[in-house]
């Protein structure tokens, strides 16, 4: 158990859900082609899981104080070097497999995914998680990329002149989710910032609510989740509305969108540590419906073709 916590297991396990969901759930669900075998595709969620392993670990190392005694990791049980090992051994790992899909799909340019998001969260652990919203964007967009990634690998490479229409579509799904995570990511990153205020002062970590205030960062995050509703609600009505997918669009509206509002009043009045705590869970639960919303807009898709 103390690798799992080491790795932050919950929120890739998380990342894992969402990736099998969207092939299972969504582009196998509507019979696309796809250029990954099944256990290929196994391969690519492992290369991601590792390589975000090997990000929080890096993060444990560098926010946890180190026992003189011991040389263990406060809170772990785990010595640092072998934690600074099983670090590299998850992002030697993630890379590896990245190569190897990259030429399974003879694309081994792609291989620079795998190696971008590696080096973002060492840059992000060792500086730039102390330097103004520069950290809490390199996360969300990390988080974003997850599902973004599966069509460069699954969609892209099946792409031929007879498809292309369809798979640009599909594409371009993949895009709309991975903005809405980037933003939900991004909100709840800042949230945590305002959790860690003190702690983050007395360090000198230039984080949001650091350099602006708490108030002001507030106000941010209110902009932020207002952004977010909006888009969703553009999305609902361009997309689930127009073509009739009654039980996907009231899913979403009181999944995904009535949550946001919640917390988009909810912010304001916040003063408490347990407030922003109580934000950040609900934002969880934003980021997991929002993420089963793909698998019923196809159900609701499937449903009225069959009807």
């Amino acid at each position: 158990m103390k690798y799992l916590h080491l790795i932050g297991y919950k929120n890739l396990m998380l990342l894992v859900f969402a990736q099998f969901l969207f092939r299972f759930g969504f582009l196998k669900l509507n019979n696309i082609e796809l250029a990954l075998t099944n256990s290929q595709y196994f391969l690519l969620v492992l290369a991601t899981f590792l390589i975000g392993a090997g990000g929080n670990i890096l993060h444990h190392i560098s926010v946890h104080e180190t026992d003189i005694k011991n040389k263990t990791l406060a809170g772990h049980n785990v010595s640092e070097k072998t934690a600074y090992n099983f670090y590299f051994a998850c992002n030697i790992a993630g890379v590896l497999i990245g190569y190897y899909l990259s030429n399974i799909i003879q694309r081994p340019s792609f291989l620079v995914f795998f190696i971008l998001i590696a080096t973002l969260l060492y840059f992000y652990n060792v500086q730039l998680k102390k330097m103004i919203l520069i950290g809490n964007i390199i996360i969300a967009f990390s988080t974003s990329f997850t599902i973004l990634i599966i069509g460069f690998f699954d969609l892209f490479p099946a792409t031929d002149a007879a498809n292309k229409a369809i798979m640009r579509t599909y594409f371009s799904i993949l895009i709309d989710y991975s903005v809405m995570i980037f933003l939900i990511t991004l909100i709840a990153e800042i949230i945590k910032d305002l959790i860690y205020l003190k702690n983050d002062t007395l360090h000198k970590n230039k984080t949001l609510p650091v350099v602006i205030g708490a108030a002001k960062t507030k106000m941010t995050i209110a902009l932020l989740t207002f952004v977010a509703i909006i888009l969703i609600a553009v999305y609902i009505n361009n997309y689930l509305i127009n073509n009739q997918l009654i039980f996907a669009t009231l899913y979403v509206l009181l999944l995904v969108v009535a949550p946001l509002v919640y917390v988009f009043i909810k912010i304001i009045t916040a003063t408490a540590t347990s407030d922003f705590y109580h934000l950040s869970a609900v934002l969880k639960w934003v980021f997991f419906f929002g993420i089963i919303s793909v698998y019923i807009i196809s159900k609701n898709i499937n449903y009225n073709v069959a009807n």
